[in-house]
Parts: C-alpha cells; structure tokens; sequence
C-alpha cells in the first residue's frame, strides 16, 4: 500500500462537487436526533435540499448479506425492534419504524433503507462518507466487499470516501481497493490520539476523522502534516466552523442544519 496525498481541491473536482476550501456533511442525515429520524431516505433528502453537498452514514450487514444505513448497535436505539442487525436478515426489520425514537406525532413510517437504495439515488449527485459498523469481535469478511460492489455498481467511486473505527475494516479497504479513499476514525474511548502515528504508519489512510473535542491544533497541524485530511465530527456551532476551517480541517461532519448557511 502506498500513502497518497490528500488534496479536497482534486477530490471535490473529480466528485462533481462545487469547490471549496472545506466539506460540510451532514451527521447522518439531518443530524442526530434531528427533527427527521437519522439514516432515512428523507433525511438525505432533506438536507440536500437545503443545500449539503454531502453525507455521513452508517453501514451494518444482516445475517444474509443486504448492506444497511444503521447506526446502532441494536435495533431498540431508533426503531421499535430489538436485537442487532447482524444476527437478522433483511426481512425481519425492513418495515420496522426508523423513527420511533423521536415518538413524531405524524403516522409516517420511516423505513431503513438499504445502502443500494441510498447510492442508486445520491451516490453520483452528493459526496458520501460512509462509514463502516462492525463491533470489534465481529472479524467476518463480506461488509467491505459488499460496500465496494455496491459503489462500483453505481460508479460513484470518485464520490466516497469510506471511514471506520474497526482498523481490521480499513485494512481491507486499503489493500483490496487502493482505489478508494478510507479514513480512520479515532476517538479518545476507543482509539487514543497516541495511535496516530501507528495508524498512520501501517495503514497508510487518506485521512484522520477525530471528534471535534480532540482537535487541538496541534493535532491537525500534525495530520495535515502527515498528507493525510482532516475530518471531524461534532462540529454544530458557526464559531466552531470558522475556526477550523481557518485551521486548515478538511471535512467537518454537522448535526446542525442551519451552518449549510455560513461560509467561510
């Protein structure tokens, strides 16, 4: 595996989006615990009518195979099921409610829609992280590739960039298709800011995506350093946005839908 620079200036030219000097995504949607449930289809929609270039997602696969956008880890967290996704197939949560955990006062049912689902109608029109959910004891092959075979399907490999806390799931992604962007994820629980030159040094990333609570400046100035992007999430005040922005930060992940009007 070779490490490659990364350039968003290149990046958002060969993904069709307009130029910029950041990235602003929305935090699985419309932002957790928005006024839409997270990961629907209509809070994609939603937030790309207000004007976001792009998404944050996530992606688990049942026990036959679909790739969904769910957080998780359990079914009980959003919907009105129960149990993990992994040890389900497709079948016995597809027409479960989304939004139950925001107990709407509508009758609408917000179903959980398949990654295929997703990319068939964004994959090539917005910018997608996509990030990988697999619990540290799952080590199963078949999440990575069936993600991968979904992009290629709809061509939007010049519009993703695929992100994890599970560094055996970026491994793959790294040696397998080179072609595409992948991230690590860090957070103080669960990979300490001590890893980063690890990370750095054996997987070769595109980019570091930290919670914005952990971005000192010195630890951008040290990705940025190291050719690698800038993510962060958490990133939901407009003092906040101006501020990394002026650091330098790449890719800055929101669950408040109102920054899509600042600009910096």
């Amino acid at each position: 595996m070779q490490k490659r620079k990364f350039n968003l200036k290149n990046i958002l030219k060969a993904a069709g989006i307009p130029s910029n000097k950041y990235l602003l995504l929305t935090h699985r949607g419309y932002g957790k615990r928005g006024k839409i449930p997270e990961n629907t289809i209509e809070a994609f929609q939603a937030s790309t009518k207000l004007g976001f270039a792009g998404h944050e997602l996530d992606v688990r696969l049942s026990r036959d195979g679909v790739a969904v956008i769910f957080h998780g880890p359990d079914l009980s967290t959003t919907t009105n099921g129960h149990g993990l996704i992994e040890e389900q197939n497709y079948e016995e949560f597809s027409q479960l409610n989304c939004g139950n955990y925001l107990q709407l006062k509508s009758n609408k049912i917000y179903l959980m829609p398949t990654l295929e689902e997703y990319l068939k109608k964004f994959g090539k029109r917005c910018f997608t992280n996509i990030e990988i959910k697999r619990e540290w004891f799952n080590v199963k092959n078949g999440l990575e590739d069936k993600v991968i075979e979904l992009i290629s399907k709809y061509k939007c490999e010049k519009n993703v960039v695929i992100s994890s806390f599970n560094l055996l799931s970026i491994y793959r992604i790294r040696k397998r298709y080179p072609d595409i962007l992948a991230g690590v994820l860090i957070d103080k629980n669960r990979i300490p800011a001590i890893w980063f030159p690890l990370c750095i040094k054996i997987l070769k990333p595109d980019s570091i995506h930290i919670h914005s609570e952990m971005a000192s400046s010195e630890w951008i100035q040290y990705i940025k350093d190291k050719d690698c992007g800038v993510g962060l999430w958490g990133v939901n005040e407009k003092d906040q946005l101006r501020k990394f922005v002026a650091s330098g930060v790449d890719i800055l992940i929101t669950d408040n839908m109102d920054l899509i009007k600042q600009k910096y």
